[in-house]
C-alpha cells in the first residue's frame, strides 16, 4: 500500500489548527528582522501575529490564507521536500459552491518554493482533498454518532456558527446552515459593555478566560455582567436554531469549537438543549479531514 504524507489544516477565523493537535494565530505581519518564526514567499518575509486578519467568507480572496497554510505545512511537513496530500475543508452551507475554488487556490501553485525561518523547502501537492467541517469533527466521535440515528452537529467559531445533521454519521446536507455572529462578537459586546457601564477595560484573552470557568480578577459586577450576557447570547443563539427547525430538546447534538468549548457551562444550564455532547479538542476538525482523507486514500490504494 502506498503511503501518502498527508497534511491536514483547518482555516478557522481565529486560529489555523493542524492534525497533529498545533495551531497558529489567524493573523500576519511583516517580519522586520524580529520574528521567532517567519516565511519567506516570493520576496516578502511573513511572521505570525495575534491580531486576527478580518473575517472572509471566502478564504481564496486574497493570499493570506495561502501564507499562513505555508507555516502550517512547514511545522507538520517530515522533511523539507516531499509530495503531500493537503486535506482541508469548508463549512457545510459553503462546501458545494466553494469547495472546487478552495482546492485550486493550493493546486494551482504547486510545486510551492519557500523558507521557513531561513530554511529552503520545496512542496509538491500531489492532491487537495475538501470535507465538511462539523462532519470532519464529528468523525473524531465516529461510533457514537453512528449509534444515533438523527443528531446535529453546531460548530461555534470565532466568526460563525455552523450546522449539519447526521443520520447514522451520514450527512444531510439539507439541514446546514451557516450564521455569522460566533464567539468573537460575543466578546467584543462584553468588552464595550464593560466599558460603557463600568469603566472597566478588557481584552478579549480576560473575558475568554471567564467564559471557559477560569480564575479572573473582575469585581462582582463585571462578573455579573459577563454572566448575563452569555447567557444572552446563547439563548439567542438557540432560539435562533430553533427557529430553523434545528431543535435541540428533541434530537442529540454534538458542539464542536473553540467557541462551544467556551460557552460550555451556559449550553449545559440552557433548558433549550438535552444532553449536549462536547468535542473539546480544538483541532477537531482538521483531525477528521486527517481521518477522512486516510481512509478515502485506503480505499483507493486498494480497489
Amino acid at each position: 500500500m502506498k503511503k501518502h504524507e498527508i497534511i491536514a489544516i483547518d482555516h478557522g477565523n481565529s486560529y489555523v489548527k493542524m492534525g497533529s493537535g498545533m495551531m497558529i494565530p489567524a493573523g500576519l505581519a511583516d517580519a522586520h528582522g524580529i520574528a521567532d518564526e517567519t516565511v519567506e514567499y516570493r520576496g516578502k518575509t511573513y511572521a505570525l501575529s495575534l491580531r486576527r486578519l478580518p473575517y472572509m467568507r471566502d478564504k481564496t480572496a486574497t493570499e493570506d490564507y495561502f501564507i499562513l497554510s505555508l507555516f502550517a505545512i512547514a511545522q507538520e511537513m517530515e522533511g523539507t521536500e516531499g509530495n503531500i496530500v493537503l486535506a482541508i475543508g469548508l463549512p457545510p452551507a459553503h462546501f458545494k459552491t466553494g469547495r472546487t475554488a478552495l482546492e485550486n487556490y493550493f493546486l494551482y501553485r504547486s510545486p510551492i518554493a519557500f523558507k521557513y525561518n531561513g530554511c529552503p523547502m520545496t512542496v509538491r501537492i500531489e492532491r487537495v482533498m475538501c470535507f465538511p467541517q462539523a462532519y470532519a469533527a464529528a468523525m473524531t466521535r465516529y461510533k457514537a454518532m453512528y449509534e444515533r440515528s438523527r443528531a446535529f452537529v453546531v460548530d461555534i467559531g470565532g466568526m460563525t456558527v455552523d450546522t449539519l445533521l447526521l443520520r447514522n454519521a451520514v450527512p444531510d446536507m439539507a439541514y446546514t446552515m451557516s450564521l455569522e455572529g460566533g464567539v468573537n462578537r460575543l466578546c467584543n459586546d462584553i468588552a464595550r459593555a464593560l466599558s460603557s457601564e463600568l469603566g472597566v477595560r478588557a481584552e478579549h484573552d480576560q473575558i475568554e478566560l471567564f467564559l471557559r470557568g477560569g480564575e479572573t480578577f473582575f469585581d462582582p459586577s463585571a462578573l455579573h455582567l459577563m454572566e448575563r450576557m452569555a447567557q444572552r447570547y446563547v439563548k439567542r443563539l438557540l432560539d435562533e436554531l430553533c427557529e430553523k427547525d434545528i431543535d435541540l430538546r428533541t434530537t442529540p447534538s454534538l458542539f464542536i469549537g473553540g467557541g462551544a468549548f467556551m460557552l460550555k457551562r451556559f449550553i449545559e444550564a440552557s433548558p433549550m438543549v438535552k444532553a449536549p455532547v462536547f468535542v473539546e479538542e480544538v483541532g477537531a476538525n482538521a483531525l477528521g479531514y486527517k481521518l477522512l482523507a486516510e481512509a478515502a486514500l485506503r480505499v483507493e490504494d486498494n480497489e
